[in-house]
């Protein structure tokens, strides 16, 4: 049940998982918290005033049966008594009855519209209902009433999180955890957001206090375990786990956790084996767990060539017993097996209820408008008048010994992944993966410019700056977080940074790092975009969700790059080709390791035998030896990218490729 609101006489402040000084046996927060609240309970005059008391304290004892009666008596004397409306509300959705208790809920708000209380609680009815959307509106409303309500606060922090909006979220969390310093829930949740917005070892270092104070706490644990591997620490995630099976060796969640974990870092034989324990208890399994182990099971599958034996274990699955999140995964992994079958029009359906399934829990962080006008933006900042304005502003070199950045830029799914791999096994050359800096750069670049303008309009006063050293600050912001993630090996000459959206940033990479190589990888604009739209991303690929709104995404990131590469004269820029490098692979190494300055290495050639495991949605294919099959898998589905088609057209003529039927 969520935590919800009621009002309460009492001045003192209770702990949120203290018990409630009711009596009720229940935690503060499940029955009377109510902090911060100028909410107070309507006048109620006669006789209901000791039947509204008398309803209270039922629904506090949670005696909801005597509470409804109670509630449903004073509204038949009062129809529109608000605080009656309201609880009965709070009653019929812990006894189960969700559609008539947002009924209730809303009536109540139509009478009281200003009450943050009455808005934070359907806030969290929606929520459950699964109208996430909605509850979202009605939590922000709870936080304009009372700013000061912690409640209301950790509610929208929490659905901005859960809707992928975790960059938005995280200062509005950062103020709640110094305003209640000692609530882990806050603490765990401002870990979440940060691990959510690539900054990792932010994570770590809460996820580690808090288990300091609770060190048996297995949820902080299993955290911690999932951001280790998001950095890539599958060891630290492993022993996690491993400690948490031997504490509780019939945990199947566990188990199924080291499957996924196993599964990531290519382990597929103690993937299976894991596996196998779990289909061993499959009788005591509850069916969430079931049909992930199910999931799991396919997808192992799918990555040994037994498709129709993977296709066999998705069918097992109850997909109407699927939440939204699982139906993203199930049918993401369906269509991948379809796709492998040849049963291309099934595939794709799959696809699309794959992002239909995302797009319910998914933020829509951007419209195409709003992208045009970050684009104008940045042309306008990024022009060649004012980029030669700043010719004297040079940031410092980099200290000898250390890591120097080596930018690899495509739109997801072009074979940045591929490129990262081939480079990374060069000895001179140290794996960065998708790095988050650039994007936590610009959120700073104007409070280092003592501008009030956001970025990139901020960069206007940068010729005006009296700080000369401002660039080596900013790029120094960058490399120190770099040294924070260690991958700046002081035996490599480079480490690498692939971040999906860097090619939005290739002006301001170039500001920073004027000697830093930067490779753009380009693949037939009609397999990237198909091949997006076919990825369940996990987040900010708001684009991917539509095939149309992928399509105008790539046009629009290709004008911006070819718009740079105009403007900025010595840009220090090389495009691959995804189907040269595959196809003739040793020509194409050679021109690359030549263009960042390093001698050729066969190694490069043989990147499939590295340890290292990419942590992108490419993971599973950059561990192989190269292939073909992914080329021109546009003709699979030539009828569905029909569409996109006169979209993209002028892109894939300009980028030298043509459409074939």
């Amino acid at each position: 049940m969520p935590d919800f609101i009621m009002n309460s006489t009492a001045p003192q402040k209770i702990g949120r998982n203290s018990l409630c000084p009711c009596g009720s046996g229940l935690k503060y927060k499940k029955c009377c918290f109510r902090k911060n609240s100028t909410t107070t309970i309507s006048p109620v005059v006669g006789a209901n005033t000791d039947l509204f008391s008398q309803a209270q304290a039922f629904l506090q004892n949670n005696q909801l049966q005597q509470a409804i009666k109670c509630y449903r008596d004073i509204l038949v004397q009062d129809e529109n008594h608000c605080d009656a409306l309201h609880y009965l509300g709070v009653a019929l959705h812990q006894n189960g009855e969700t559609d008539s208790a947002t009924d209730y809920l809303t009536r109540s708000i139509e009478l009281k519209p200003d009450d943050a209380m009455f808005r934070n609680n359907l806030g969290m009815v929606l929520e459950e209902s699964g109208e996430v959307i909605e509850s979202e509106k009605h939590f922000k409303m709870a936080v304009q009433i009372d700013p000061e309500s912690i409640e209301a606060r950790f509610n929208l922090a929490r659905i901005l999180v859960a809707r992928e909006k975790s960059a938005i979220a995280l200062p509005a969390i950062i103020r709640l955890a110094a305003d209640q310093p000692e609530d882990l829930e806050i603490k765990q949740l401002l870990a979440t957001a940060y691990r959510n917005n690539y900054q990792a070892p932010e994570a770590i270092g809460i996820y580690e206090s808090i288990l300091e104070k609770t060190p048996a706490d297995t949820m902080t644990r299993q955290q911690l375990a999932e951001t280790h591997a998001v950095m890539g620490q599958y060891c630290q995630a492993e022993e996690i786990y491993e400690k948490l099976c031997q504490e509780e060796p019939e945990n199947n969640a566990y188990l199924f956790q080291r499957a996924c974990l196993a599964e990531e870092r290519n382990a597929l034989d103690a993937a299976q084996q894991f596996i196998r324990i779990l289909l061993g208890r499959e009788q005591e399994l509850d069916n969430k767990t079931k049909n992930s182990v199910f999931r799991l099971k396919a997808m192992l599958c799918r990555r040994s060539n037994k498709f129709n034996e993977a296709l066999d274990w998705l069918n097992r699955v109850f997909v109407d017993r699927l939440a939204d999140d699982e139906k993203n995964l199930y049918f993401a992994e369906r269509s991948a097996v379809e796709d492998k079958l040849g049963l291309f029009e099934q595939a794709f359906c799959s696809y699309i209820n794959a992002n239909e399934a995302r797009a319910s829990f998914s933020a829509v962080e951007h419209s195409h408008e709003e992208i045009l006008e970050q684009h104008g933006k940045l042309k306008q900042v990024f022009s060649m008048k004012t980029v030669e304005s700043w010719q004297g502003l040079v940031p410092g070199s980099i200290e000898k010994g250390q890591g120097q950045p080596l930018f690899i830029l495509g739109f997801p799914r072009s074979g940045t992944t591929l490129t990262e791999q081939i480079l990374g096994a060069h000895p001179e050359v140290c794996f960065g993966g998708e790095l988050p800096f650039m994007s936590q750069v610009e959120a700073k670049v104007a409070s280092y410019l003592n501008s009030n303008e956001p970025f990139p309009d901020c960069l206007m006063a940068l010729s005006l700056s009296k700080n000369k050293n401002v660039l080596t600050e900013i790029q120094a912001l960058y490399l120190n977080k770099a040294s924070q993630l260690e991958i700046d090996n002081n035996e490599a000459h480079w480490f690498t940074d692939k971040s999906p959206f860097n090619s939005e940033r290739l002006a301001m990479i170039h500001l920073m790092f004027p000697q830093s190589p930067i490779i753009h990888v380009i693949r037939h604009p009609l397999d990237t975009c198909l091949s997006a739209f076919f990825t369940s991303f996990q987040r900010r690929h708001w684009y991917s969700l539509n095939l149309e709104d992928t399509a105008m995404y790539f046009k629009e990131i290709i004008s911006l790059v070819e718009h740079y590469k105009a403007q900025i004269a010595d840009l220090k820029y090389l495009s691959v080709k995804y189907e040269d490098l595959v196809e003739d692979p040793e020509p194409q190494i050679r021109r690359l390791l030549k263009f960042i300055g390093e001698p050729y290495d066969a190694c490069c050639l043989d990147f499939h035998k590295s340890k290292r495991v990419a942590r992108t949605a490419s993971y599973a294919q950059v561990n192989q030896k190269l292939y073909t099959s992914s080329m021109y898998r546009y003709k699979n589905y030539r009828k569905q990218v029909e569409s996109i088609i006169p979209i993209l057209l002028p892109v894939i003529e300009s980028l030298g490729y043509t459409v074939e039927d």
